[in-house]
């Protein structure tokens, strides 16, 4: 396994476009995780949001927001890199989007193929002000995990070593 640089971190985050948004909620003490759009810019990385429990979510505790990227080329190979920060709510058509447009028109064709059953319009458009950025990469050599019964096996060990109790 091997850290990425932040440049290579960005390179990840620029070629990507779909995301998972971790929030948390401290009224339910629940985090939730889901897939979202954004458009990357270093320093910062625009969302598309749709109406939902995250929004309400992020407006409870819009602090230490996680944003995690991925790419498997293959069973055997992957890249993963993780965004901390903070977000700041916009509005459903902020006018700094408009006069910038790059963060809007990447984040639009997402929405405007179908890929979602909200309208454009009902989007909320967040930054995250990112705080940390951090990557990983690896490429295993050979099969990782054993087959089907052996794992059960060490599974079933873990269980009843360290969750007889519970």
């Amino acid at each position: 396994m091997a850290d990425l640089s932040l440049p290579e971190c960005e390179e990840v985050l620029a070629r990507n476009g779909v995301a998972r948004l971790g929030c948390y909620s401290p009224a339910s003490d629940q985090s939730y995780v889901v897939p979202v759009a954004y458009a990357f810019e270093p320093g910062t990385i625009s969302l598309a949001l749709i109406p939902g429990q995250k929004l309400s979510f992020l407006a409870a505790h819009p602090t230490g927001v996680c944003l995690e990227v991925e790419e498997v080329r293959d069973e055997d190979q992957w890249t993963t890199v993780v965004v901390v920060g903070d977000i700041v709510r916009m509005d459903r058509n902020p006018p700094e989007m408009e006069n910038i447009g790059a963060e809007r028109q990447a984040l639009e064709p997402i929405f405007e193929s179908g890929l979602t059953p909200y309208p454009l319009e009902s989007l909320v458009f967040c930054e995250l002000a990112i705080r940390s950025v951090s990557g990983r990469t690896d490429h295993w050599e050979s099969p990782v995990a054993a087959d089907s019964h052996e794992l059960e096996r060490i599974i079933g060990t873990f269980k009843s070593e360290h969750m007889a109790g519970n």
